[in-house]
């Protein structure tokens, strides 16, 4: 069974523990975090969105399934000449979770789109989404 607790902690961990990035430039949603001004960090987080039932039967062998999407925010200091440094955190980010099954869980992830969104209080951002489903069994 995958909950969503474990669907989290399996998506955020293969990121964390697989990415090019020092654990100075890594963060979790809703950490303790002194961003960097001078070097490029990340925040990574989890949103579910709808999923449905798709089996019948009782209790303890119903499945569901679960969807949303893992999300890996770059931030660069802004005004210091071009985005590449995001760029190839990004593709390093899409490289790494698109189209992976996490081996021992049920979670597929699936399509990783990057979006540069721009500049966000003194940072250059740009996010990599990566979508996900999985099954839970209750």
């Amino acid at each position: 069974m995958t909950t969503i607790a474990e669907a989290k902690d399996a998506m955020l961990t293969e990121y964390v523990t697989n990415t090019i990035l020092t654990s100075s430039q890594v963060t979790l949603e809703n950490e303790q975090f002194e961003p960097p001004t001078d070097t490029p960090w990340v925040r990574a987080s989890v949103r579910h969105f709808d999923g449905g039932q798709y089996s019948q039967g009782g209790v303890g062998s119903r499945k569901f399934q679960r969807v949303g999407a893992l999300f890996v925010q770059i931030f660069i200091p802004q005004n210091t000449g071009g985005t590449a440094p995001a760029d190839t955190i990004a593709q390093e980010a899409r490289t790494l979770l698109e189209g992976k099954h996490l081996t021992g869980t049920t979670i597929n992830l699936l399509t990783s789109k990057i979006r540069e969104i721009g500049q966000v209080d003194g940072y250059f951002m740009v996010v990599v989404e990566t979508g996900f489903e999985y099954t839970e069994t209750r």
